[in-house]
């Protein structure tokens, strides 16, 4: 778990953007889809979903525990989420 941390933490505090963060955690190599996981949720913290390229938003697509087999988009995801946080 530390090295994957550690790596994300890298990855994120010498970059200036969400894909340039996520180039850095490929650059490093070894365990990048992990590292990357970690990385993006850090990234998104910092970088909000705004800093996630259109393009790349545009064909996100997931399924939710719970709600059967609807395929949820990112401003499905966005509202789900911000309904959580409100309680």
């Amino acid at each position: 778990m530390w090295p994957t941390l550690g790596q994300a933490v890298w990855a994120l505090r010498g970059a200036t953007s969400y894909p340039q963060v996520l180039r850095r955690v490929i650059d490093l190599g070894g365990d990048t889809d992990t590292v990357a996981a970690v990385a993006g949720g850090l990234a998104g913290a910092v970088f909000s979903t705004d800093g996630i390229p259109d393009r790349w938003r545009a064909v996100l697509h997931g399924r939710v525990p719970g709600f059967g087999d609807h395929r949820w988009t990112a401003p499905d995801l966005t509202t789900l989420a911000s309904t959580l946080a409100a309680g």
